[in-house]
């Protein structure tokens, strides 16, 4: 009887490991190729953490479907049917006290120190979406922004996810950007670089550097400078920057030791990444910068 009864329990013990097993990879598969992107992490309104609602909304935008794009450091994104804009629909839920949290937070302090920490960084992260519309709508393809809750101002849009899931959304309770749609400036610079293509890579150094230099002329500095050039695109052979939610007020950027030093970090991972995968172009990028430096203190 002992003996049977250790053979039915090793079989339970192996049929619970094949189902744990088969249930992580069915997880990780989801998570794969959905981008762990679920509609329930969108979130209507609680209120209105900031009363700012400004821009024109384009024509027909939302007679249209959005599908499921990728995600920023702030917001999911929506790719519209007919390719010309995208819908940024605001990441609450990263400013959130997660259960973890809940869960590992040895006392209360603690638990208030990333409560406070959090909803200071919803705060700035809000704070510079109108900043960006009002200073800095040349070089960031901004259309329209819904920071504050409305009511029937909006039609009912159809958004669809990685795996083909829809989900029909009154905008009206959400905050949303809506923006032009751009292709990352790397790309850009990299075809440019295998095609050979030393002018267009020189006008789009170019056009990178002046997108800079009329943030920094507008005395506005960006939170997120070491990521620059990843949030970096292409719009209409204009270099814009695609995200907006770093960018803050700073009088200093007015005097001429200020400016030098955000140009220089600014741009230090373009130089750092044309460096290391495309060497041949740095004499390029060198005469760019220089340029650009002068160009700042005329």
């Amino acid at each position: 009887m002992t003996f049977i009864g250790t053979k039915i329990d090793r079989k339970k013990t192996v049929i619970s490991f094949v189902f744990l097993f088969s249930m992580l990879v069915i997880l990780n598969l989801f998570y794969f190729f959905s981008e762990g992107f679920t509609f329930s992490k969108i979130e209507s309104f609680t209120q209105d953490k900031i009363a700012y609602n400004s821009g024109e909304i384009p024509p027909n935008v939302f007679n249209q479907k959005f599908s499921y794009l990728g995600k920023g450091a702030q917001v999911y994104v929506f790719l519209s049917e007919d390719q010309k804009h995208v819908l940024k629909i605001y990441r609450k839920s990263k400013y959130s006290i997660t259960f973890f949290d809940r869960f590992f937070s040895f006392s209360l302090n603690q638990y208030l120190s990333k409560k406070e920490r959090l909803d200071y960084n919803q705060k700035k992260s809000l704070e510079s979406y109108p900043i960006s519309y009002e200073f800095l709508k040349p070089i960031t393809g901004l259309v329209y922004m819904h920071l504050m809750k409305t009511t029937n101002l909006f039609p009912k849009v159809v958004l669809e996810d990685k795996l083909k899931r829809k989900r029909t959304l009154s905008l009206d309770d959400y905050i949303f950007l809506i923006q032009k749609r751009a292709r990352p400036l790397k790309e850009k610079l990299h075809q440019f670089y295998l095609n050979h293509d030393e002018d267009n890579f020189k006008k789009y150094l170019i056009s990178y550097g002046k997108a800079i230099l009329f943030r920094i002329d507008n005395q506005i500095a960006d939170r997120d400078f070491l990521n620059a050039l990843r949030n970096a695109g292409v719009y209409e052979n204009q270099v814009i920057f695609m995200d907006v939610g770093g960018f803050y007020k700073n009088p200093i950027l007015k005097t001429k030791e200020r400016k030098e030093q955000e140009i220089q970090s600014t741009l230090k991972n373009l130089e750092d990444f044309i460096k290391k995968n495309m060497p041949e172009m740095k004499s390029c990028f060198d005469g760019v910068k220089h340029n650009l430096l002068q160009e700042s203190n005329s």
